[in-house]
């Protein structure tokens, strides 16, 4: 055992150092809640004319009469996949469901301003997995995963007949995980054994929760409106042990030990949400169609991440914080969404966006590679006085990302990134 100290104070180090950061490995984030809203490619900030405004911007509910509960499962069906003169790689296909509730009240009294809302949904929800044993990129990221449930009570107060104005408390709760491999070797001691080459997979499952808030505005008309809302950002922070376990090890008693001396690391993980401004204009040119151009802009590239494991370094070498800014790029998403009424029940709905990746080519990494998406939505809604059904989809057509740095031992070897999502949204909204 103690010929293993130094061999576990290196693998630590290097698992506190090059350890990636997690994140939402898909849209950055779920731009789409509700069968009406994902129909229209997440272009309905300005007008957020059902409980779901809760998420898209909390002034809109001072519009909605009585009680109200929007209730619906957002299934996303992603395939990413990746090769290389290796080979070719697809990542662990998993079929997501996340839900969403809201719930909508407008405060009674004839002429009374106020409204409140309370919505529980899934703002982040994403999972990357390269489980296939020799995946190459298995030394950078073998995991990634970031899925945050939001529980958030509004308030929505109504200036004059066309202007009101709302906001909320967020309180975000969820995981924050990561896996990673490290490739070493035992020496050889002469005349017991040789040289033992392994690999040791890194998991840390963290658990985060953070507060932040909302504010939203909107102006409506009959004809035309408009609507911004401003999200503030969050930093997640966890600390949790690392899962352990030796893999390709011709010795298996040796494994154990290595284990046993590695069962003290922990990973301390920091991940920082972006702010994020949504704006959004909608136009009906016949009463029966209306049309909104949304914008979005995500402030990626001013957080940071800092991974630190004090226990396993300090020892050795001291107390070692690092700090590892992204380097990612801010984004500006666009989203047009069109919405019409066939008839007084049925009601269709279309829309396309861009939403581009916050990073660059040169921080490509298996656990957040996805390129710039183009986004086609359609979706379906039947009304009854007291409730309607909507479904949404969307394909979501992520462009190929081809760089270099993928494989440990081969650092100029081209790559490629490949993926692309489908996102199902079922949903009913009763009206009481």
């Amino acid at each position: 055992m103690r010929r293993l100290a130094p061999l576990a104070a290196a693998l630590g180090l290097a698992a506190a150092l090059s350890a990636p950061s997690p994140a939402s490995a898909g849209a950055w984030g779920n731009t789409q809640h509700g069968g009406r809203a994902t129909g229209q490619a997440g272009a309905f900030v300005a007008r957020a004319s059902d409980p779901s405004a809760v998420s898209y911007n909390p002034a809109g509910l001072s519009s909605l009469g009585g009680f109200q509960i929007l209730g619906g499962l957002d299934f996303s069906n992603a395939t990413d996949e990746y090769s290389s003169v290796s080979g070719d790689h697809r990542a662990n296909h998993t079929i997501q469901f996340p839900p969403a509730l809201y719930l909508s009240y407008h405060l009674p009294g004839a002429d009374s301003p106020w409204a409140v809302g309370l919505g529980v949904d899934t703002p982040y929800w994403s999972s990357v997995d390269w489980d296939t044993a020799f995946f190459p990129g298995r030394f950078l990221t073998r995991e990634a995963r970031l899925r945050l449930w939001q529980v958030h009570p509004t308030v929505a107060y109504e200036i004059d007949e066309r202007w009101s104005v709302g906001g909320g408390v967020r309180y975000l709760f969820g995981e924050l995980d990561l896996g990673q491999n490290f490739a070493s070797s035992l020496p050889a001691i002469p005349g017991v054994r040789p040289e033992v080459p392994f690999e040791v997979e890194f998991t840390a499952d963290g658990s985060v929760d953070a507060f932040s808030f909302d504010v939203g505005l909107q102006f409506a008309t009959h004809v035309w409106g408009w609507g911004a809302v401003y999200r503030h950002g969050a930093e997640l922070d966890s600390s949790d042990p690392y899962e352990v376990s030796v893999r390709d090890i011709t010795i298996p008693a040796l494994a154990d030990d290595i284990e046993a001396n590695l069962g003290f690391l922990e990973a301390r993980q920091s991940f920082e949400l972006p702010w994020e401004v949504v704006t959004g204009f909608w136009i009906a040119p016949y009463p029966e169609l209306r049309i909104e151009l949304d914008a979005a802009l995500a402030a990626w590239g001013r957080s940071e991440t800092r991974i630190v494991d004090p226990r396993a370094i300090g020892p050795v070498l001291g107390d070692v914080v690092q700090i590892r800014t992204r380097s990612w790029d801010d984004t500006l998403s666009v989203r047009l969404g069109v919405e019409g009424d066939l008839t007084s029940r049925w009601a269709v709905h279309g829309g396309v966006a861009l939403e581009p990746s916050p990073v660059p080519d040169a921080n490509v990494e298996p656990g957040y590679a996805r390129g710039d998406a183009l986004v086609y939505a359609a979706g379906l809604s039947y009304n009854l006085s007291w409730i309607s059904f909507d479904l949404g989809y969307s394909f979501w057509d992520h462009d190929d990302r081809r760089v270099a740095g993928q494989e440990l031992n081969r650092p100029t070897v081209q790559s490629t990134y490949s993926a692309h999502d489908q996102i199902w949204s079922v949903s009913a909204r009763w009206r009481y």
